[in-house]
Order: C-alpha cells, then sequence, then structure tokens
C-alpha cells in the first residue's frame, strides 16, 4: 500500500476479525466461518509519520440478520470516533458467516490443534 496509508488488505482482516469475534459471542455454541466479506472503502485510513503516534482505529460491527446457518453483519470502520459523533468513516463492510456443522467444526478443530503441536 501507499506509506503512510492504511493497506486494504489489512483494513479487510481487521473487519474480519471483528465481525467473526461479534458472530462468536453473539451465537456461543457454534464454529462459524466466513464466507463472503464485501468492503468498501470511503477515505484513506491515515497512519502515524516516523516519530508520531499510532492512530486510534474503531470497528463497529452489528448483526443484521440471521436465517438457518446463516449470520448477516455489518460494520463501519472510523478513525477513532464514532462514525454518529463526527468520525470519518474509512470503510463500511458486509459479511456473511456459516455455522459449521458439528463433524466439519470437529475436522477443522483437529487441524488447528495439530497446528499448534
Amino acid at each position: 500500500g501507499w506509506r503512510g496509508i492504511l493497506h486494504g488488505g489489512a483494513t479487510a482482516a481487521m473487519f474480519d476479525e471483528a465481525m467473526g469475534c461479534l458472530v462468536h459471542h453473539a451465537f456461543a455454541g457454534g464454529a462459524f466461518f466466513t464466507v463472503n466479506l464485501s468492503v468498501d472503502y470511503r477515505s484513506p485510513g491515515k497512519l502515524a509519520g516516523r516519530g508520531g503516534t499510532s492512530p486510534t482505529l474503531r470497528v463497529e460491527a452489528r448483526v443484521v440478520g440471521s436465517e438457518r446457518r446463516k449470520v448477516m453483519v455489518a460494520a463501519v470502520m472510523t478513525d477513532g470516533e464514532a462514525a454518529a459523533d463526527g468520525g470519518t468513516v474509512i470503510a463500511e463492510a458486509n459479511a456473511v458467516f456459516l455455522r459449521m456443522r458439528p463433524e466439519v467444526a470437529a475436522a477443522v478443530g483437529k487441524i488447528a490443534a495439530a497446528a499448534t503441536d
């Protein structure tokens, strides 16, 4: 990415992590994975220059719907202030998460456990 500007891939990764955490906590008792993530970039996320302080980024996510095994989530990233309080919107995202079937979750768990050995 451009020097001093937040990389779009990092923005998408932060959305995926924040939205996934929301789904994990809102729908306890299940394992989910992202099946679709769409990001609309609105303004450059500025990063600190040499000797500057690190920027504060804020991601606000909310569940907008659920249907059978699917959970739909929307989120907004701002420059630290809530969008409702006048924060600059850096990007907005929508995602669909799918609850894993128990046998798939068990197989994924085994792969994850083997990777930490």
